[in-house]
């Protein structure tokens, strides 16, 4: 049983899109929710905002991981098929 390593980054890729998607609509929820329940200037929950942010930033460092996984996995391959050749 071979394991690829271009599947499981592209998985993990997956995931850290599905994370800043979740924080990006928590971000759009909690903004509009705070703007239409008050006329006054608008306030979003600090703890709420500096969580998804949070998110957003792990994603990003998931993202930049699952990328440099699949261009060792790449450089890999193309090395065995170098030697092999």
């Amino acid at each position: 049983m071979s394991i690829d390593a271009t599947n499981i980054a592209l998985q993990g890729l997956e995931r850290a899109q599905q994370k800043v998607e979740r924080a990006a609509k928590r971000i759009a929820t909690d903004t509009f929710a705070a703007a239409a329940s008050s006329s006054e200037l608008a306030t979003v929950e600090p703890g709420s905002l500096v969580e998804s942010v949070v998110d957003l930033m792990e994603a990003a460092h998931f993202y930049e991981a699952n990328l440099n996984m699949i261009k060792a996995d790449n450089e890999m391959k193309k090395h065995t098929l170098d030697i092999l050749a």
